[in-house]
């Protein structure tokens, strides 16, 4: 996360489905492994039962 200055108070955006990070606060972008299939459907129903 070096990439986006990450810091205590910054707010930020991640799509889960690319794996784009966004540190909204300093308008910088990074990139982390995006969800899988089966992490994508577990996130989209609030969790697992």
């Amino acid at each position: 996360m070096k990439d986006i200055n990450l810091e205590n108070g910054d707010t930020i955006k991640v799509n889960f489905e690319t794996g784009e990070v966004k540190n909204l606060t300093k308008d910088k972008a990074s990139t982390i492994a995006p969800f899988s299939e089966v992490q994508l459907e577990i996130y989209n129903n609030d969790g697992l039962f």
